[in-house]
């Protein structure tokens, strides 16, 4: 292997070094393919000293432009003004983080639009020689063609809301805070002055009011013009750069070392810590801004050398590599992100040690390992076959990823993601999580907490001042207002006004039992003790439960478990009413919507192909079948065929209402009832069942959620599928390893009085519904004799309640009513227990604060600040 500098001048001339590195557009996935640079261009130093009155500008956007972004255009004669020597009063895109829809006076020289290149040529070419090759290009599906459909499954979604706040048109929105919005000319001059206290940049509103009450109709899809140069919506334009440059590294060796360590790592770290009691969990937005100045440190330290592998080596041979291509940007970054938010779930690594520890029946190691990586991976191919669905078009928000990629950009951005005047957002994102932290260290009063406390207090506040308890559901700061107040609402009329009506009915012979609570009781309104019906080999015994008791549950338990068997049914029947249509379209293969920037950004990468996902379905379910047939004494192969049928049904209409509203759509009494009746008597056969199933609909939810990430950031879409793959499947060894290392070590773990607080208390929630559902089974429970026999039939009900809204949609599209989302009225409730009133009322109000109050009295600061504000108080 030989070496030679990184270029003609040697790396210890001076601070910074030069990097040049090859497109990633047509090499995504070769972390070797750097090529040496040229010449000394491109050094920060250099980038730095550029003449302030230079004013040729030549991408939008420079906010959130990365430092190896601009290092790598100048590197390539292409020269940039830095961020210092624009005048702020000429880029609107540092006054709110919003692209221009107008040219401004005065900004003649600097072109605000995209440059279109000839029809023939694909996103990212150039025309001509002298075309700067890192110019946002626009070019890509504004012809019409035969099936074309203006709506995708998602945007048809946020269309029957009825609400316009999530739609932005040029000629369509609703004017900001009532300031009608002059008419563009085909220059792009708006022709008056804009007041800068108006939203100075934004030729669009931000109406949250439904579009009845605002005096407008919701903006049409076909009438969003596919040429823009961003998105549509005001959250993504506040949050997302609409400038990409293909030539970034992505795969780089550092990416890949610094990624693969810090999710080994934080595996390990999650599956030691979810044994102990209380269990925390090390959060990717940690790990996140550890990535930081690790990538930081790499690019500082690592040498400016490139290597020849030898040509006698099979296909690497002659190719050439760097530790250190380029300066450490978003890209990169953005991948180590995904690597390590792959180990956030983890429901089967928990129902193997709930076999070992509580039944006493240990699995296989190798059987634990293949079914959970299994489990994972069918998830992630779930998510690949509804990529065209969930990921690309841009009415697909995920509002989770603004606030990552808000960070993301804050973090890489010139300036430190500085618009206008003022605090830059990595500064607020400082001194906001650095308070936060501090907060958690004050000192207790007992006075404010007897009076104040939501937990042995009185509760005397509608406003919590603790971020846990106000974020306990999500972030409100992250949820649509729409969204938000459908959710709360739902919460109020279950549990704030027909829960205490059953209770004080004694419904259910609920009236002795507390009226809020999350545990199982007797008929002595005891908690129920399973030790009088269990036989030794964990068998029921009839005769002993008979004598002793059913099981009784509170009036707010039990409602949260008719709501879990409606939510589902309620989901699916409305995504076929109002996406259904949309969705058959996609599936023969005829587009669904116009494709934003990003879309047209992210033809410059070559797609994942189909049949990869579908081989990466076909063994992940052979892995499952496998796995099931190491312990078929326990669970039947064929039961394979079974465990799969909902995460297939299901997940779709799950992704989409969680990629629009952040509402999670529960399925968990689906997966434990049916494997409760196909195998009554055999808990362990039902855990397990459950745990497969919600395994593969939440890695199926991360896995796109991660995707429509990479797509923010432009990471190439093979390079995104690669670092998922690999990520789910190492750190489900690390995971299980870890777990099986700390039982072999600690031979007393999961017992109630270990000395090291490794007592699994996590696991008792799992532990215990595979008793209720797999031992005593839902036919006691819910069949014709039991007391909830009632419950079973909110399938019903929940898969006829959309089709009348559905009927009053298509009849008055714009007034209040069809406004409804009913799957979000009947899932906001879903976080009681253990949720109380004070977490959702808190959370309300705070929600209501940012995400209406502020956002039409303040939307400069809202676009600037609120996504930076919910990370940061993530993060603290």
């Amino acid at each position: 292997m030989t070496s030679h500098p990184g270029s003609a001048q040697d790396a210890s001339d001076g601070p910074s070094p030069p990097y040049t590195a090859m497109s990633n557009a047509s090499s995504g996935f070769n972390m070797f393919a750097f090529l040496p640079p040229t010449s000394s261009q491109g050094r920060r130093d250099d980038l730095e000293s550029t003449d302030p009155g230079d004013s040729r500008i030549q991408t939008t956007r420079t906010d959130m432009l990365p430092v190896g972004t601009a290092a790598t255009l100048e590197s390539r004669d292409f020269p940039i003004t830095p961020p210092s020597a624009v005048p702020l009063e000429n880029l609107t895109s540092y006054l709110g983080g919003v692209p221009p829809q107008t040219s401004l006076p005065g900004t003649a020289s600097i072109p605000m639009t995209a440059q279109r290149p000839p029809a023939s040529e694909p996103v990212g070419s150039q025309s001509e020689a002298s075309q700067p090759r890192h110019h946002v290009t626009t070019d890509s599906m504004s012809q019409s063609s035969p099936g074309y459909s203006h709506e995708s499954p998602i945007r048809s979604a946020l269309q029957s809301s009825g609400f316009a706040s999530l739609e932005y048109s040029q000629d369509s929105a609703p004017p900001l805070s009532g300031t009608p919005r002059e008419k563009q000319n085909s220059s792009g001059d708006s022709g008056s002055e804009k007041d800068p206290e108006k939203c100075e940049g934004l030729s669009d509103g931000l109406p949250i009011t439904p579009a009845s009450s605002a005096g407008a109709q919701p903006p049409r899809p076909e009438e969003a013009d596919d040429t823009l140069d961003d998105s549509i919506y005001p959250e993504v334009r506040a949050s997302v750069s609409n400038f990409d440059d293909p030539e970034m590294p992505v795969m780089t060796i550092r990416a890949w070392v610094i990624g693969m360590t810090l999710c080994l790592v934080t595996a390990g770290i999650n599956a030691f810590l979810n044994l102990r009691w209380p269990a925390p969990v090390l959060a990717p937005s940690v790990v996140m801004l550890i990535a930081w100045p690790l990538g930081k440190l790499a690019a500082h330290v690592l040498p400016i050398r490139y290597w020849t592998i030898p040509e006698r080596l099979p296909w690497i041979g002659g190719m050439e590599f760097s530790l250190n291509p380029a300066p450490f940007n978003v890209k990169e970054h953005t991948l180590i992100c995904i690597m390590s938010n792959i180990t956030t779930s983890t429901y089967v690594a928990d129902a193997s040690a709930v076999s070992y520890k509580r039944y006493g029946y240990p699995l296989n190691l190798g059987m634990q390992i293949l079914l959970n990586a299994s489990a994972k991976l069918m998830g992630f191919a779930l998510a690949g076959v509804w990529r065209s669905v969930l990921v690309i078009p841009g009415s697909s928000i995920w509002p989770q990823n603004l606030v990552i990629s808000t960070l993301l950009n804050s973090l890489h951005a010139e300036d430190g993601a500085r618009m206008g005047g003022g605090m830059s957002r990595r500064r607020f994102f400082a001194y906001v999580a650095g308070g936060t932290l501090l907060y958690t260290f004050l000192p207790d009063n007992v006075v404010v907490n007897q009076l104040f406390g939501s937990v042995t207090g009185l509760g005397m506040s509608f406003l919590n001042f603790d971020w846990s308890q106000i974020s306990w559901v999500i972030s409100p700061l992250v949820v649509p207002w729409w969204a938000l107040w459908q959710q709360f609402g739902g919460f109020v009329l279950f549990y704030w006004l027909i829960v205490p009506i059953l209770y004080y009915k004694d419904v259910w012979k609920s009236g002795h039992l507390p009226i809020m609570g999350g545990s199982a009781y007797d008929r002595f309104a005891e908690p129920y003790s399973l030790k009088h019906v269990i036989t030794k080999d964990f068998r029921l015994n009839v005769t002993a439960y008979e004598e002793y008791s059913p099981i009784y549950l509170p009036i707010s338990y039990s409602m949260t478990y008719l709501l879990g068997f409606m939510v589902p049914a309620a989901a699916l029947v409305h995504t076929l009413l109002w996406q259904g249509p949309s969705i058959y379209k996609l599936l023969r293969g005829e587009q669904s919507e116009k494709k934003d920037i990003h879309a047209r950004l992210m033809e410059a990468y070559p797609e994942v192909r189909m049949r990869w996902i579908w081989v990466i379905f076909v063994v992940s379910f052979a892995g499952i079948l496998g796995s099931f047939g190491i312990h078929s004494d326990i669970i039947p192969v064929w039961s394979a065929f079974v465990v799969i049928l909902v995460p297939i049904i299901w997940f779709l209409p799950v992704a989409i209402i969680f990629a629009m509203t952040t509402a999670t759509i529960p399925l968990n009494a689906y997966v434990q009832a049916i494997p409760g009746l196909i195998f009554p008597g055999k808990p362990i056969a039902t855990l397990m069942l459950k745990a497969v199933g919600l395994e593969i609909i939440k890695s199926g939810s991360v896995f796109a959620q991660d995707q429509k990430l990479s797509h923010y950031m432009k990471v190439p879409p093979r390079a995104t599928l690669l670092a998922q793959a690999i990520a789910a499947t190492l750190s489900v060894i690390v995971h299980l390893g870890v777990q099986q290392l700390v039982f072999n070590i600690v031979p007393d773990a999961c017992t109630p009085n270990q000395a090291n607080s490794i007592t699994c208390n996590s696991f008792g929630v799992q532990f215990t519904s595979s008793l209720v559902w797999g031992l005593i089974g839902p036919r006691r429970l819910f069949g014709k004799n039991g007391i909830y026999r009632f419950h079973p039939y909110g399938i019903l009900i929940g898969a006829i309640l959309p089709i009348p809204l559905w009927l009053w949609h298509r009849r008055r599209p714009h007034s209040r009513f069809s406004a409804l989302h009913l799957p979000v009225v009947l899932s906001g409730p879903l976080g009681v227990p253990p949720a109380t009133g004070i977490n959702y009322s808190s959370w309300f109000l705070v929600g209501f604060i940012f995400q209406y109050v502020v956002r039409t009295r303040k939307p400069q600061w809202w676009l600037k600040f609120n996504y930076i504000l919910s990370a940061a108080l993530d993060t603290g």
